[in-house]
Parts: structure tokens; C-alpha cells; sequence
């Protein structure tokens, strides 16, 4: 099962590679609303997957860029549906 992060072109992004402020798209990635922007960042992709039972939390946080948060996350999607 592939885990993708999707980056489109609009107006933000483009300043931002115009900018030369590449590195902050990944941070800004994690802020969008992927349904509305038909984005998405690798962790949220991670997350949907484990949710979805598709991949072992341990799997996820190994190819995540912040391990920590992903674990973070999935904790409080549990205590959600406790």
C-alpha cells in the first residue's frame, strides 16, 4: 500500500517555491484541508492508513518524518472512539 504525500500547484505554494521557502511546505502541508484541497502530507496519509487497519502503527512511525506526532495522533483518535 503506497503512502503519498500530494503537493499541488496554486497560488500559495508557487510563492513559496518562488521565495525559495521550500522548506516550509511540509509544515504548511500539514495545515491543509486536504478535502477541500485534494492535498495531502505524508502523515496524514500515515494516519488514515493506520486507522484504516491497512498498516501496523510500528510500520507508519518508521517511514514518518515525525514519528512522535503520528503516535500522538493515533492516541488521540483512540481515546475518541473509547
Amino acid at each position: 500500500m503506497p503512502a503519498v504525500e500530494i503537493l499541488l500547484n496554486n497560488a500559495a505554494v508557487a510563492s513559496m517555491i518562488r521565495d525559495n521557502k521550500v522548506a516550509q511546505l511540509d509544515a504548511w502541508l500539514q495545515t491543509v484541508t486536504t478535502l477541500d484541497s485534494g492535498m495531502q502530507g505524508l502523515e496524514q496519509c500515515l494516519l488514515r492508513l493506520v486507522k484504516d487497519g491497512v498498516v501496523e502503527l510500528a510500520e507508519a512511525c518508521r517511514l514518518s518524518s515525525a514519528p512522535e506526532v503520528l503516535r500522538r495522533e493515533i492516541a488521540a483518535l483512540e481515546q475518541e472512539t473509547a
